[in-house]
């Protein structure tokens, strides 16, 4: 399944974006077509989310076989909203194309001097259960700043980065422009990816210190579907 993520880029907030989580489509469809359907008293949607079988709201709900299908129905919201069972909002699922969208959260940190983290949430990670992994043809690694120097890793399996550097604001990319290092860069992923750690590489430093605070004072990283992100200049200094 696939993970989608959409976001606007703001300091002060706790930043989503939106991630394609895949699932092979002959798996879901021989799991459907070879199992028993759910009883009569599981819902078939989570506030306005549908879950087809083989997904379920609960364990009894699910298909029972290898992988885990169990999805949680959080009634704490209005609507109610669904999770994968890593705690990971789903905005949709479709059995036929094989994909999942959800919500993942933004590694990022800001500065209010070059040495000073005003604030950090510099490193998350995702670890998915089968049969759900990280599309690599729909989803993107994608960092943004003027001085930054971000990754992406899967365990001791993968490891890949992007750099963006810039002395200035006037250097940057125009708005709409894509993103190859003057404001923001992007890296492709590989297949098969069910673990992603995101966050800064300690060697540059990038956690310590960011020489652009003055005009750029925060730095991102997001892995997100590929048409979810257009770069601004506004994302790199907050104002317009």
């Amino acid at each position: 399944m696939t993970q989608v993520l959409r976001f606007f880029l703001s300091p002060a907030l706790v930043i989503v974006s939106h991630l394609v989580l895949l699932l092979s489509t002959a798996s879901v469809s021989s799991m459907a077509a070879s199992s028993p359907l759910p009883a009569p008293h599981c819902p078939s949607k989570c506030g306005s989310i549908e879950i087809p079988y083989p997904f379920g709201i609960g364990a009894d709900c699910a298909w029972p076989g290898e992988g885990n299908f169990t999805i949680a129905c959080n009634h704490s919201f209005s609507p109610p909203r669904p999770y994968t069972n890593e705690n990971v909002e789903i905005t949709s699922i479709s059995v036929e194309t094989g994909e999942m969208h959800v919500y993942a959260i933004v590694a990022y940190v800001c500065y209010n001097s070059s040495d000073t983290i005003e604030q950090d949430q510099g490193r998350i990670g995702y670890s998915l259960d089968p049969p759900l992994l990280v599309s690599p043809t729909e989803n993107v690694f994608t960092a943004i700043g003027c001085d930054t120097l971000a990754f992406l890793e899967s365990g001791s399996n993968y490891f890949t980065g992007c750099t963006s550097y810039l002395a200035s604001l006037k250097d940057s990319a125009l708005d709409g422009d894509p993103c190859t290092g003057l404001g923001c860069c992007q890296s492709s992923i590989p297949g098969n990816l069910s673990t992603i750690e995101i966050g800064w590489n300690t060697d540059k430093n990038t956690q310590d210190n960011n020489s652009a605070w003055n005009y750029s004072p925060c730095n991102y990283a997001f892995v997100a579907y590929k048409d979810w992100y257009n770069f601004s200049r506004r994302d790199l200094n907050g104002k317009g």
